[in-house]
C-alpha cells in the first residue's frame, strides 16, 4: 500500500513540470492542461503503480531492501520518460520562426521560452 501513495506524488511532480513547460511556451490552454491533470496523471500514476506492484510481486519473500528501492527508481523513472516525452508540447521545429516579430513588431514565443521549445530555466539534467 506504501507504493501507491508514493506513486501519486511522483506523478503529481512529473506532471506539474510538464505544465510549467507548456506555461513557459505558451502552450498552457485550458483544454489540454484538463486533459493533462485528468487523463495523464491518473495513466501515469497507474502505470508506475503497477510497475511498482509488479516489482514487489516480484520480490516478496523477505526482499523488501532489493523491492523497494528497485520499484521507486523504475516509478521515477517512468515519469521521467513521461516528461521527455511531453516538453516541447509541438516538435522543436513549431517554435524556430515564433522567435522573430510579426508585422505588428510582436514575437508570438515569449521570453521564457528557447527556440526549440525547451523552457530557458529547464535545467540540464532533465530530459528533453
Amino acid at each position: 500500500m506504501v507504493g501507491l501513495p508514493i506513486c501519486i506524488v511522483i506523478a503529481y511532480a512529473a506532471i506539474r513540470l510538464i505544465g510549467a513547460g507548456w506555461d513557459a511556451c505558451d502552450d498552457d490552454e485550458p483544454p489540454y492542461l484538463f486533459a493533462l491533470l485528468f487523463g495523464e496523471l491518473p495513466l501515469l500514476a497507474t502505470a508506475q503503480w503497477l510497475t511498482w506492484l509488479g516489482v514487489t510481486f516480484v520480490t516478496r519473500h523477505g526482499r523488501w531492501w532489493i523491492g523497494g528501492p528497485v520499484a521507486l527508481i523504475l516509478a521515477v523513472f517512468i515519469g521521467w520518460a513521461q516528461v521527455a516525452a511531453s516538453v516541447p508540447m509541438d516538435g522543436p521545429g513549431a517554435y524556430v520562426g515564433s522567435r522573430e516579430p510579426n508585422a505588428d513588431g510582436f514575437a508570438s514565443l515569449p521570453a521564457t521560452c528557447g527556440p526549440d521549445g525547451i523552457p530557458t530555466w529547464w535545467p540540464a539534467w532533465l530530459p528533453v
